[in-house]
């Protein structure tokens, strides 16, 4: 395993390269203390003047004294993020989705971290079971906010059985602990169908609203379930039906009504697939305030929706060069939802027709409806099934790729596609705007 310490590269023009410290040295310590992550390290260089311990690539070490301007970078990256190692889950939630996974797969899907630090770095949500007090403490102390925690229930007995962890009891202990220290707090709430909705979501709601001005959003997202759980030896959990999901959005709508009388905000959201699965209609864009869990998937379709509408309102129509079908390849949930839009897109480029795919996924089972978790192998078995033409181009979403890389979940690459489709292939962001731009440049090419 690397040593989170280890300096990797030293960024140009920067105070680290002006000193000549090199690639592959170690940091030490500063002002003769260790450094146990990167939050220390930033409180560390918010001093004056500190001396850099640097451990050489041959062993030796050098002091460098610095003094820097409050808006000077030191130039320094670490070989992880958070400059130590970083935690994994102690929980075995009944509704783990890496529980659910198939054997085989590539060994970094398996990781379940649970750190509170990666809130703050990349907007993790974490269960604060494996935080010890003086930890937690020392993280409010720094001023680091948000945090975003993943509550589920505050029911302590529930909620350790959910998470088969007796750790998980203390939740609204840590909770007012966190709003007391005046950190902004974000919680998330992963839904089962009569586990923690109805009474236990209502006592939920009413706990958390006790936390005061510092709460600043509630999530709810529905449970996941793959087609594994049974051979794996998993808990049985039901899925949300249309009923069940219908249910939510009116406790999700009653609540909403009580938080703009006594917080001046809804505070309360709902993930899209609670509103897919009742057949309601999505909520409008103000409904959202800011748009608080996006990464989580609320209010994502409606946020498309709309940049969309604006990024279409500024293109001038133009025929293609190149008439031909480009194909979008979506997840069951958003399909009928961008059909319509399709249309749309497609009447700025005349010459281009716009299909929308729903994908099934079979990899991990009908219940899974989302965008980026569809395979490789799912897109192709859709393509085969379909009536494409053979000139078309896949417009496949970057949120089906691993993160800076052409991998599926199932590690077939986009070349694979390509190749075993016989269809062209771009990636395309996920953004209105980015879709947009990809189609806009395929329209411009010559034939």
């Amino acid at each position: 395993m690397d040593d989170p310490k280890r300096i990797i590269a030293v960024e140009p023009g920067s105070i680290a390269a002006a000193l000549g410290i090199r690639p592959g040295s170690r940091l030490l310590a500063v002002d003769g203390e260790p450094v146990p992550d990167v939050f220390a390290w930033r409180l560390a260089l918010l001093a004056p003047v500190y001396v850099l311990t640097i451990e050489e690539p041959d062993g030796s070490l050098i002091e460098y004294e610095i003094e820097a301007d409050e808006d000077e970078e030191i130039g320094l990256v670490f070989a992880e993020a958070l400059m130590d190692h970083c935690r994994r889950c102690q929980n075995r939630c009944v509704f783990c989705f890496i529980d659910q996974l198939p054997p085989h797969l590539r060994d970094t899907l398996y990781f379940k971290d649970d750190d509170l630090r990666l809130s703050f770095l990349t907007g993790n949500y974490v269960t604060l079971t494996n935080v010890s007090d003086a930890e937690l403490d020392r993280l409010i102390r720094a001023r680091l906010s948000p945090m975003n925690v993943s509550v589920h229930t505050t029911d302590p007995e529930l909620r350790v059985r959910l998470m088969r962890n007796p750790r998980a009891a203390r939740i609204m202990e840590q909770l007012r602990r966190i709003v007391a220290g005046g950190i902004q707090l974000n919680v998330q709430l992963v839904l089962c169908p009569g586990l923690n909705d109805g009474p236990a979501l209502e006592r939920t709601l009413g706990d958390l609203a006790t936390l005061g001005p510092h709460l600043q959003s509630i999530a709810a997202v529905p449970v996941d379930l793959t087609r594994y759980r049974e051979s794996l030896g998993l808990p049985h959990l039901e899925p949300y039906t249309p009923a069940l999901a219908a249910a939510v959005v009116d406790v999700c709508e009653r609540w909403q009504a009580r938080f703009l009388d006594s917080h001046q905000s809804r505070l309360f959201y709902l993930g899209d697939e609670f509103y897919l699965r009742a057949g309601r209609p999505l909520p409008p864009p103000e409904d959202y305030e800011d748009y608080p869990q996006l990464e989580n998937g609320v209010g994502l379709l409606t946020s498309f929706a709309a940049d969309l509408e604006e990024t279409l309102s500024e293109l001038e129509p133009r025929p293609a060069r190149n008439p031909r079908t480009l194909v979008l390849p979506v997840g069951v949930d958003a399909a009928s939802f961008l059909a319509g839009w399709s249309r749309q897109i497609a009447a700025c480029f005349p010459g281009l027709k716009l299909q929308t795919l729903a994908v099934e996924n079979r990899f991990f089972g009908p219940q899974i409806t989302v965008t980026g978790l569809v395979t490789g192998g799912d897109l192709l078995a859709a393509v085969a099934e379909s009536e494409i033409p053979p000139d078309a181009v896949l417009l496949i979403p970057d949120v089906m790729l691993r993160a800076g890389e052409s991998l599926f979940l199932d590690d077939l690459s986009v070349a694979d596609i390509a190749r075993r489709s016989g269809l062209g292939t771009r990636i395309a962001g996920s953004r209105a705007a980015d879709l947009v731009a990809t189609i806009q440049a395929l329209a411009a090419e010559r034939p």
